[in-house]
């Protein structure tokens, strides 16, 4: 077990059949894994799939996994990193390391998929769903919420795991709300929209105003949005607003073109 992987295995059986049945596969449809461990979950869900594609990083568990897993005909097991696959889904389970969370939830926010169930730490589950102007809502909070419709199922104790994490779980059922994909350029942007937390809207702008240039996008957005947007600040934007302002920072717009067409 490598610990500077962040890896825990799920050991709890009622743990395991609460993630199965979350998972409401129709039998026909492509299940990916992020983290298949030594496989247990991975076998119940080919049980369930037309098909499952799983992905262990670990070499070892990787090897664990393809001995305990190789009667399987429905299975394709790969040793790579589960953000690198590319291919089609449409359910994904996943146990991965809490380190990786807000990264997945940046990758997560590129795919189409019908609908994700993930393990993630109680307390980012909790900054996930957390309300605009919450104490722990991020750019982070306004992403999720604004891309997905989140759902947190239940709560796991740490002795569901070996090695027992540090902190407790949370299994969150996640399905797309819009079919647009947020691009890397869009969620960076975001992410300096909120290094202004505290500041209204349009001091944030007026600061990324003179970084762009007078006719970048955040200029115009100063001339395009209404005042009472303008005079929020950032932390108590809804997360459609906030999405909407990164989408606009995060496009390239030709001089005079509006920046609102998203």
């Amino acid at each position: 077990m490598k610990r500077r992987l962040g890896q825990h295995l799920l050991v709890d059986p009622k743990t395991k059949n609460t993630i199965l049945d979350s998972v409401q596969c129709q039998g026909d449809e492509v299940v990916f894994e992020i983290g298949a461990g030594t496989g247990e979950l991975t076998e119940n869900l080919c049980k369930l799939a037309k098909k499952v594609i799983a992905t262990e990083i670990d070499p070892q568990f990787y090897r664990l996994a393809s001995q305990r897993l190789s009667h399987i005909n429905n299975l394709q097991l790969m040793n790579i990193d589960g953000f690198k696959f590319d291919g089609h889904f449409d359910l994904l389970v996943s146990n991965l390391p809490y380190s990786e969370s807000s990264h997945f939830i940046e990758w997560l926010a590129s795919k189409t998929f019908r609908r994700a169930v993930v393990t993630v730490q109680r307390e980012f589950a909790q900054k996930l769903i957390a309300e605009a102007g919450a104490k722990n809502y991020r750019a982070i909070s306004a992403l999720a919420q604004a891309v997905f419709q989140l759902k947190a199922v239940t709560n796991f104790g740490r002795s569901a795991f070996r090695p027992r994490p540090q902190v407790n779980s949370t299994l969150m059922i996640i399905e797309r709300r819009l079919r647009t994909h947020i691009s890397r350029e869009i969620q960076t942007a975001l992410k300096k929209l909120f290094g202004f937390r505290g500041r209204m809207l349009s001091s944030a702008l007026r600061a990324l105003s003179k970084q762009e240039g007078e006719h970048g996008p955040a200029a115009c957005l100063l001339e395009e949005l209404s005042r009472d947007l303008l005079s929020k600040r950032i932390e108590h934007l809804e997360p459609s607003e906030a999405l909407i302002v990164a989408s606009a920072l995060g496009k390239s717009n030709e001089r005079g073109q509006s920046v609102l067409g998203v």
